[in-house]
């Protein structure tokens, strides 16, 4: 574990904690979310100022849990396109591997014309290998476009910490050392380790939250950030991407370089 990971642990040491089946008003599956990125090493600094309201998942004697994430798409990207050009009503399709517990789930999540997302999943075998054909029906019942041809599209990598709110129904996700495979065979992951992604979900928008009053203070403010789309700017640079351009401007001013630089990493 580096020296972020080490402060981050410290601090959620102290925090209360919840299980998986703890949490009911805080279970959000629909939910409005907003989001930030920040530097890797606020962190610390964020969860000190946080313990007293929230709690934090545990499962065993973990707190800071590795996922990877594969996202499907169309051969021709109609998904990301979709992203790319603002459409409402627009759709992600992932299966999501939870390390910690051995346990996988193909996700759809949903954003509505009115920015709620909601999420819909089903457990899958982690041994497995073609969810999709697997599981059309699930797809086709959420209302997945071209679910027939989806095929996977990227695969990433993190560590996430998850705090709960379960009085007032709000969650705050915490991703670090963000990791994306390259299309390119025998080229290492990119890495983006000096950036985290900050994640406050809740029922109805709320700006009193103590997550979003503690980013504000400290000149943070909610911008939109899809580790898919970001993904794939960052691995597949011929893709258009205009509209992320000062989202990936962020991500270099975090990673202490250029976008260029980035890509070449």
């Amino acid at each position: 574990m580096d020296e972020i990971g080490a402060r981050v642990g410290q601090q959620l040491a102290i925090f209360a904690g919840h299980g998986l089946k703890d949490l009911k008003n805080a279970s959000l599956m629909r939910r409005v979310d907003t989001k930030y990125l920040v530097r890797a090493e606020y962190i610390a600094e964020l969860l000190a100022a946080l313990r007293e309201h929230y709690s934090a998942l545990q499962i065993g004697d973990t707190r800071l849990f590795r996922y990877t994430t594969t996202y499907y798409d169309t051969p021709g990207m109609d998904l990301y396109h979709h992203h790319h050009g603002g459409r409402l009503n627009r759709y992600k399709v992932r299966t999501r591997l939870y390390h910690d517990t051995e346990s996988a789930f193909l996700e759809v999540k949903h954003k509505d014309n009115r920015g709620v997302t909601e999420k819909q999943r089903v457990a899958i075998d982690p041994c497995g290998e073609d969810w999709i054909a697997a599981n059309l029906d699930f797809l086709e019942d959420c209302g997945v476009p071209f679910s027939g041809y989806l095929q996977p599209a990227q695969v990433g990598s993190y560590q996430r910490l998850a705090l709960a709110d379960e009085r007032s129904g709000e969650r705050v996700t915490v991703d670090l050392g963000l990791s994306y495979d390259r299309p390119v065979a025998g080229v290492s992951p990119l890495q983006l380790r000096r950036l985290a992604i900050i994640e406050v979900k809740q029922g109805v928008l709320d700006r009193n939250s103590p997550t979003i009053r503690h980013l504000q203070r400290h000149g943070y403010r909610a911008t939109g950030f899809s580790k898919y789309c970001i993904g794939q700017c960052l691995t597949q640079p011929t893709l258009k991407m205009n509209r992320f351009k000062p989202t990936l401007r962020n991500v270099a001013r975090l990673q202490g370089t250029n976008i260029e630089a980035i890509a070449d990493a």
